[in-house]
Formats: structure tokens, sequence, C-alpha cells
């Protein structure tokens, strides 16, 4: 379709819309029709922190278009003929992919589905204009978005809540390529804390502050959730890569802020908050934007990444693990994703491997070297029920608590090296030529030295 013939077609819808609008506002005022008010409790946030509850008198535009006055719309003939427009645009293919996918017979008329959307642009325009009398810019900014809409049916909002989470952002946002990190809305706590069911805001919401938000295409919003999750799990991989705590994601909602379409929620976990927040500064933006970019250019879904998507999976599964057995389990898992490869003992694999690819010198990597030993002793008489060795770093011996801080800061590590190495591979059985070249490393400096900058890069 030409530019010339998209701006007809939009002039044309907008002309039908502003005459329903004006119609209907004539249909209130004859007809002297009074909305009901209603209340509700909405959050109070100050500097995106939740402070207390307020009620507030709430108009409910919404159940007085789809409903009371429904009847008396649809006999308008500025109605019928904004229907007849409506539901030959893009948007009838939003009813027919939602039929199939519930395997629904297809409406017999497309015209029956759309009418509730006419009436929800109506909606929308009161609340935004306060009254039943005319005003160009809410029409205008209702329009845009009503238009938008009917053009691109397929688009759904995604936001997940980020628990333990804190930042020093403010009102700002930061993109990271689609997916916005921004504070949340009281709207939006309001939802995601169930207020209206409860009447409070439960503990496990009062320090929720921020939340990620992606637009994404689909022809229905299971098939949308799975790319959202996708996408979003790939930046909260990069900021457990980068900055320490336990951040959670257990939720993610669909169209919260979207008049148009109804809000969704699924559930993916438990919410438990931890004193160990992950703390995002400002400054770390370009820094984790980066591996953002590297994560998803890779593509951890594909079978020469496998090894990849494990032990990172299996390191935030130890970092929101709540027992030091459980952190200790989890981390020496991923390190062996990233290090066992190939035949011969275990411990001496990953300990030789790691502390290389590891060690700024000789001292640290003998170090390391023997750290590991000890701490993959310790895991081993963990899963037997044995008695538990001493574990030593520097010649001093450390607390279980010390053993998960190194364990966790070499496997973080790891993983970023390993992902940076990963991008100059192009072999399929990428993890076995990356510990090849390690275990030649041992006895070739050159080598050693080009691995070095590879990890780096």
């Amino acid at each position: 379709m030409t530019a010339e013939i998209q701006d007809f077609k939009k002039e044309k819808i907008n002309e039908f819309s502003k005459d329903f609008i004006l119609d209907s506002l004539e249909l209130i005022k004859n007809n002297k029709l009074k909305i009901t008010n209603y209340e509700e409790l909405l959050p109070i946030l100050r500097n995106g922190k939740y402070v207390s509850i307020k009620k507030q008198k709430i108009i409910d535009y919404d159940y007085f278009c789809r409903q009371e006055l429904s009847e008396r719309l649809e006999s308008l003939d500025s109605f019928e003929l904004l229907n007849d427009i409506i539901s030959e645009q893009p948007i009838k293919f939003f009813f027919r992919n939602t039929h199939e996918k519930y395997f629904e017979s297809q409406p017999d008329l497309i015209e029956k589905k759309t009418k509730d959307i006419i009436k929800i642009f109506l909606g929308v325009y009161l609340e935004r204009s306060c009254d039943a009398t005319f005003s160009n810019d809410a029409f205008s900014e209702t329009f845009e978005s009503f238009y938008d809409f009917i053009n691109n049916y397929e688009s759904d909002e995604y936001i997940i809540p980020l628990y333990n989470f804190t930042s020093d952002l403010k009102s700002e946002k930061l993109d990271f390529n689609g997916i916005i990190l921004r504070q949340i809305t009281p709207l939006e706590l309001k939802i995601i804390s169930n207020l209206e069911e409860y009447e409070i805001v439960l503990d496990e919401f009062t320090k929720l502050e921020y939340v990620l938000e992606l637009h994404v295409r689909s022809k229905n919003i299971p098939e949308g959730i799975e790319k959202a999750r996708k996408n979003f799990d790939v930046l909260v991989n990069a900021l457990s890569l980068e900055i320490p705590g336990q951040i959670l994601t257990p939720q993610i909602f669909c169209n919260i802020n979207n008049p148009w379409k109804n809000i969704s929620k699924n559930n993916f976990g438990k919410i438990s908050l931890s004193e160990k927040s992950m703390k995002f500064n400002v400054e770390e933006f370009s820094k984790i934007k980066k591996l953002f970019k590297l994560i998803g250019e890779l593509d951890l879904d594909l079978d020469e990444h496998v090894f990849l998507k494990t032990a990172i999976e299996r390191f935030r599964f130890g970092l929101n693990r709540d027992t030091f057995v459980d952190k200790i389990i989890d981390y020496a898992v991923s390190m062996e994703c990233l290090y066992s490869s190939g035949p011969g003992d275990l411990t001496r694999k990953l300990s030789q491997r790691c502390s290389l690819l590891m060690g700024k010198n000789d001292n640290v990597r003998e170090e390391i070297l023997n750290f590991l030993k000890d701490a993959y002793n310790f895991r081993s008489k963990i899963i037997h029920g044995d008695k538990l060795p001493k574990v030593k770093l520097s010649g001093r011996v450390l607390l279980d608590a010390e053993i998960v801080e190194n364990l966790e800061s070499i496997n973080r590590m790891s993983l970023k090296k390993f992902l940076n190495l990963s991008s100059h591979y192009k072999e399929k059985q990428k993890n076995s030529q990356i510990v090849r070249d390690l275990d030649i490393a041992l006895i070739n400096r050159k080598k050693l030295l080009e691995i070095n900058k590879k990890s780096k890069n």
C-alpha cells in the first residue's frame, strides 16, 4: 500500500471516528445519562518507592460504554459506518487468529467483534477528556492510539517485575535494544500486587520498584509470552553476570497499559524476597548493554551453545538458592558445563583449565588451582554425604560463606570469558574446541596469550 493510499485511509477513518464521537456525546447529553463513580484503591509512590494506599473516585467509562450505553451506541448511523470500515482493517486477522488458537469456530461476522473495540474507543476518549464535551486534543491522542492498534493488532506489551532489584535510576528510562528498564507505575503496582482482591499491598510487593517492558508482535498471547521471555532472559542473564545479587523474575504481565486488549498474567515461580538484592548503577548501562548484545547474537538456543545456556541457568539457580550447600552444587555444575569436556579426571580438568583462563600470573593460577581442587572435593563430599573437608585459599581456611563467594566470583568470570571466546569459534563443537585450546595453552605460551585476548573481547 502506497503512502498516499495509507494517508487517505487514515484520514477517512479519522473522519468517521470523529463523527461517531460527536454523535455519542450528543447522545449522552440529550438522554441526560449519568456515569456512576466508584472508589478505587491505588498505591502511592514517592521517588518510585511504595509509601501507602489511597482511595480515589473513579469513573468506569469502559463499563458505561460497553454495557449501559451499548444498545444506544449501536443504533447510531455513525457507529455502523465506523464499524463497517474498522472490520475491514488488519484487525480482522487478530480475531481470526484468536479463534484459531483456541480451536473455536470462526466468527460469522467480524463486524460483531469490532463493535466492542469502537465502544472501548469511546470509553478511552471520555477518560482522556474527563467529561462529555468534545476536546480536539483528547480526540487526536485517542485516535492515534486507536489507529495504531487496529493496524498493529499483533503487537502486545509485556512487563516483568524485578524482585530483589534496586537502582539509582530515577524517572529516566534505559533502552536495551527494545527492552526498557524503568520505574514501576502506580497502575502497574496495583495490578501486579492484586490490590483489588487483597486491599493491601503485601510485603513481597512493597519493595518492588522496577520493571522491564517489551513490545512483541505475535499471532497470539502464548506465542508472544514465549518470545518475550526469551528476550527478557537474555537481559537478566547479562545483569546476573555483571552484578551480584538475587534478582527474581517469576511473573510476566501482558497489556497492563494497553486499553485495547485484556490484561493477562503468567507465573513461572515463587516470589521470595532476599536481603542480597541486585544493585544496578546507571553508570553500568553501557557495559551490560554490550554483554546483552553479545548473548543475544550468540543465541543460546543453538545446539553449539547448549553448554553455555545450561551453565548460565545453573549459575542463576545457584544465585537464588537459600543454602550454601545448594549454591556450591549449582556453581560446580555450571563450571563442569564449561570446563569438563573430554576424557580425564574431572577435578584435574576443571581446576587446570579454569586456573589457566582466570589467573593473571603463575602465582594466581596456582592459588585458583588449589582452591578449585579443594572446593570440588568439598562438593563431592556433600553429594556423597561424607564429612566435609577444609577448603583453603592463600593458606587460610575459608568459612562456608567464603567458599560460596569465591566460587560465585570464579563462575561469573568464567561465564563471561566463555561467552567472549564462543564468538571467536565457528565450529559446531565449540565447547570441545575451547577446552582443547586451553589444554594446548598449558604448554604453548603463544596460544595462552591468544586465548586471553579473545576472552576479553
